[in-house]
């Protein structure tokens, strides 16, 4: 078997879920583990948890041909509304905004993308990074060594980490993961630091360093590993683990940040199984980059895609689910199509969540869309944005929102005067939570909670108060 551990973890080691039915000669057992300190009830695969109503979902892009067992591994939103979707065959397609794609390039595999300064790179096969500059993918870096890549950004540098499961062909050594980076401007610098032995799944950056995990260097038992820095200085912090038995690997398979969070999730396979089995996995959660909360746990599933969307954490699981988060835990769409694995999310717009998955035939992309039909207007007696909501915003919010000094650390950027008022409402309308209310971010820094460097600006039941409360709850028309 070929291990090619990076997104594409589940595809590359034929891993089933709780939708899959096992190979006959699959004789093991296995017990799902449970993550310690969890604050989070284990979702099982058997009780469902509590069901969302409202968005819909519409089909975007099929691949053609369709390549049974093709995912769409991740996804790169542009800003004219195209988005660039990366499929586990090397495929990297434009597609439109009418769900046209357009071939860009086939480099053989692709495991992640990373996005700066308005170019794309793709970790490829062979140790291979390649980069997107208009419409155009040119090879821009190759490890000598290391075949597994992963690819993360930060203002403009760009790293790559490489790693090898299992031991050298030829040397027989297990060969420990190296950084390597280019400057923003600058030429690659291979090596610039050693993670030891370890294998690199997922990266993502984070406020002022990039995050790196993965797990134990094994091929059959081992726990998760994270790593943060930059340039040649990382360190390495401490993940809550599962109860991993023997022929149990837990691997990282995501990490995903907004300003104030990062969030890791992570996969428990069975080794011992063939092909190997998906029997749990968890998300947690850090603030301060040191102490991590579960605040997901999943007993015979595991998440495997992550994305900030409406004001609240959005999970893609290897069994084809779909949850975000609510106060009261972690929420189903029931409604998502059925599917063999939520294996890329990102956020399009305020009310557009994008949705690779591995269909039932191929390489699926899906919408999930909050907002009422383009030909139907909302009622005249509803809140909205323009009429009722940017009032308030120019009176409570743009004295720190909209000072261009504040732009470099406000994680809610306003126009000044609020002139853009498509970008405004989009800003405002990724704050929301349109299934509970209370819960959206807007309301709740409004009053002072979770944080907010400007205090309270509103008193909670006040007119203003209520303005935006009743904004959500008519599901935030612009």
């Amino acid at each position: 078997m070929k291990f090619r551990l990076v997104c594409t973890l589940a595809l590359a080691w034929g891993i089933v879920g709780c939708n899959s039915k096992p190979s006959d000669n699959n004789t093991s057992t296995t017990t799902a583990p449970t993550t310690s300190n969890t604050t989070a009830p284990p979702i099982s695969n058997t009780t469902a948890p509590p069901v969302s109503s409202g968005p819909s979902f519409a089909a975007y892009y099929n691949a053609t041909p369709a390549v049974l067992g093709e995912a769409v591994i991740d996804l790169v939103p542009l800003p004219a509304g195209d988005v660039v979707v990366a499929q586990s065959s090397g495929a990297l397609n434009r597609v439109d905004v009418n769900g046209q794609p357009a071939l860009e390039a086939a480099v053989g595999y692709v495991g992640n993308l990373a996005e700066t300064n308005g170019s794309i790179f793709a970790a490829g096969e062979l140790g291979q990074v390649h980069e997107r500059s208009g419409a155009a993918w040119t090879l821009s870096y190759t490890h000598a060594t290391l075949p597994q890549v992963v690819v993360a950004a930060l203002n403009g540098d760009v790293y790559s980490f490489n790693s090898l499961l299992g031991t050298d062909p030829v040397t027989g050594q297990v060969l420990p993961a190296q950084v390597s980076q280019r400057p923003s401007g600058g030429a690659w610098a291979p090596d610039v630091a050693s993670l030891g032995n370890v294998q690199i799944t997922a990266a993502a950056p984070w406020n002022t360093t990039v995050w790196a995990g993965g797990s134990d260097n094994s091929l059959t038992t081992g726990g998760p590993r994270l790593f943060h820095g930059t340039g040649a200085t990382w360190t390495e912090i401490a993940l809550p683990a599962a109860a991993v038995g023997t022929n149990q690997l837990e691997i990282v398979t995501r990490i995903m940040s907004t300003p104030t969070k990062l969030w890791v999730s992570t996969m428990v396979i069975d080794t011992l199984s063939t092909p190997a089995v998906a029997i749990g996995g968890a998300v947690h959660e850090t603030v301060d980059g040191a102490t991590f909360t579960t605040v997901a746990a999943f007993n015979g599933d595991s998440p495997i895609s992550l994305a900030w969307h409406e004001g609240t954490l959005f999970v893609g699981t290897l069994a084809g689910r779909l949850f975000h988060e609510e106060p009261t835990g972690m929420i189903e769409e029931t409604a998502l199509p059925a599917n063999l694995g939520v294996f890329a999310l990102a956020s399009r717009d305020a009310q557009t969540l994008l949705i690779g998955l591995r269909g039932n035939a191929g390489a699926e992309l899906v919408l999930r869309n909050s907002a009422p039909p383009a030909n139907q207007a909302p009622p005249a007696n509803l809140t909205t944005y323009a009429g009722d909501v940017r009032p308030v915003l120019m009176a409570r919010c743009t004295v720190c929102h909209s000072d261009a000094a504040n732009a470099g650390f406000i994680a809610y950027p306003l126009s000044v005067g609020l002139t853009d008022a498509t970008a405004d409402y989009n800003e405002t309308r990724m704050r929301v939570n349109l299934v509970t209310p209370d819960a959206s971010p807007l309301l709740r820094k409004a009053v002072g909670l979770d944080g907010h460097g400007g205090g309270a600006s509103i008193a909670q039941g006040s007119s203003d108060y209520t303005t935006l409360q009743q904004w959500i709850v008519d599901q935030a028309p612009q």
